[in-house]
């Protein structure tokens, strides 16, 4: 199954060049006030700079002696989905209520998050502003007319931007594929934290050796990956109204289903 881990590095290639050109020209139709949207330019850029990341930290295509983190990738894996997520809140939205809600949820985050940390650096500052603003937020969450308080008492907190569970969001986007998705994505967050427990279930070798056994876990978290990405490529030029070049659209058409080939 090696050789699946190369195409599907080979896939993640061609899409992040692909796309690379198409990055390049929203930024400078931002910078000229062409395209004003700035939560599309910031996640367009962040899903190509983590896909980005995630291409060079691959193992080679041959089996060397030479470790393999793949804690690192199994972040990077998550970060490119959820990200995904969030773009399909803030790019894909169906109505101008939803487009208007989760652009005020997005300012409820970050108000909170930015409040948490000035608070810490200048308390007086932070009360004067973060806490009033977080709070004009959220009242006007409060008059959405698609407000559910069951569902939005988790962004109380300030912490994340979903209201709408992991498992809804991936079923939203892999259809019957979900359940195995999901477990998969379960597996990575098992790498993530800073004692990964999965590197402890197996041998030493196993932990961060460059391991037959290894490149056909990554090669699942690949395919996924690539299957994200596309889906969040795909949302933008649609957004933008960019045409796709030939390459573009041999990845997203590769990728149009998360296990299709």
């Amino acid at each position: 199954m090696s050789n699946h881990l190369n195409s599907q590095a080979s896939a993640l290639f061609l899409g992040v060049n692909a796309f690379a050109p198409f990055v390049q020209r929203l930024r400078s139709e931002f910078d000229s006030g062409t395209f004003a949207d700035w939560p599309t330019v910031i996640l367009t850029q962040t899903i190509q700079a983590t896909s980005v990341s995630l291409y060079k930290l691959l193992p080679p295509p041959e089996r060397t002696n030479e470790p393999v983190d793949r804690r690192s990738l199994a972040t990077l894996v998550r970060n490119v989905v959820d990200t995904h997520d969030v773009m399909i809140m803030l790019i894909q939205c169906q109505t101008a209520d939803e487009h208007q809600l989760n652009r005020q949820i997005l300012g409820y985050y970050i108000t909170s998050r930015f409040g948490h940390i000035q608070a810490t650096i200048d308390r007086g500052a932070a009360q004067n502003f973060y806490p009033l603003a977080k709070q004009k937020y959220w009242e006007h969450i409060q008059k959405s007319p698609l407000f559910d308080k069951t569902r939005m008492a988790r962004l109380k907190s300030g912490e994340s931007i979903f209201y709408r569970t992991r498992s809804e969001r991936v079923r939203a986007a892999c259809g019957e594929n979900a359940d195995f998705v999901a477990a998969v994505l379960a597996d990575l967050s098992t790498y993530v934290h800073s004692i990964p427990a999965a590197v402890w279930m197996g041998s030493s070798s196993e932990a961060y050796g460059d391991t037959e056994h290894g490149r056909d876990l990554i090669a699942i978290w690949i395919r996924i990956a690539n299957f994200f990405y596309a889906r969040s490529v795909a949302m933008v030029m649609k957004a933008v109204g960019f045409k796709c070049s030939h390459d573009l659209d041999e990845f997203l058409g590769h990728h149009h289903e998360v296990f299709s080939e």
